[in-house]
């Protein structure tokens, strides 16, 4: 697979109106499971959510690829969290 130039990656905060946001710019995204989403959130209140490989991506215009149900939990939790951003 060739090296694009343009990628990039960087470890970002985010807060829950900044999920909000890039939740809110999104088109319509897969079916939440509200499961992963309460689990999520849970650990996030609870300050056992930590900085891990499984980041979120998006495209060049913000597009959101993976990341879904963690911002969610973000959001919900009212817990602003740090992730790797692709």
């Amino acid at each position: 697979m060739p090296v694009i130039a343009q990628r990039w990656n960087a470890t970002v905060s985010v807060s829950p109106e900044q999920a909000k946001q890039i939740l809110e710019a999104q088109p319509q995204q897969r079916p939440v499971i509200q499961r992963a989403v309460d689990d999520y959130a849970e650990m996030m209140r609870r300050g056992v959510y930590t900085l891990t490989h499984q980041g979120m991506a998006c495209d060049e215009d913000g597009l959101l690829f993976d990341g879904q149900h963690r911002l969610w939990a973000c959001f919900l939790s009212g817990v602003s969290i740090r992730v790797v951003m692709f």
